[in-house]
């Protein structure tokens, strides 16, 4: 299964969950929006596992922000820097760890930025407040980005050095089958 397509189902799921958790609980304040919310978001991550690859991560990505733009809009700032966050890493992830990934990443995490300054804005926080926050969630997005990439290069470092030991292994006992006169010519 494609990623795009095991991601979507994950977070299908998971914001099913969050429906469901939110229709157990009408005493929240934010009660309507989140059934709203949860209800659009959970349709849009199912149907992004029947498109192809890019259109289903641009619906997927694009559904992150707009889960983190209704947070922010309420004043949760945690929980929406932390959508916004994932759809940064995830563009990353989506984009390979290739080289053009940091300009798309670059992009969405100023999406980010966006998003975070205008919800906050909505939610009422002084500007100098809403700004703060918008730093500090796209940075904590890049941090992460930034840990993914040393993450990726050390484990890619490590099946390269076991996968050049094999290889000298096999030559080694090429070499050696050949000297037996075991080898069919």
């Amino acid at each position: 299964m494609e990623l795009h397509r095991q991601v979507g189902v994950f977070f299908a799921i998971f914001t099913l969950i969050m429906l469901l958790w939110n229709l157990a609980t009408p005493l929240n304040p934010d009660h309507w929006l989140n059934i709203v919310e949860h209800s659009i978001l959970s349709v849009l991550f199912l149907f992004s596992t029947s498109l192809k690859s890019s259109p289903g991560t641009i619906l997927q990505i694009s559904s992150l922000f707009l889960g983190a733009f209704l947070t922010a809009s309420t004043g949760d700032m945690q929980p929406a820097g932390m959508v916004g966050t994932v759809g940064v890493v995830l563009t990353y992830i989506y984009s390979r760890f290739q080289a053009f990934g940091t300009v798309t990443v670059s992009i969405v995490a100023g999406l980010q930025f966006a998003v975070v300054i205008v919800g906050a804005l909505l939610a009422d926080y002084p500007p100098l407040i809403a700004i703060g926050h918008a730093v500090m969630w796209t940075a904590a997005s890049l941090v992460c980005v930034w840990v993914a990439w040393v993450a990726l290069q050390q484990f890619s470092a490590r099946i390269l050095k076991t996968t050049k030991e094999v290889h000298e292994i096999n030559k080694t006992l090429m070499s050696e089958r050949k000297a037996d006169g075991t080898k069919k010519t």
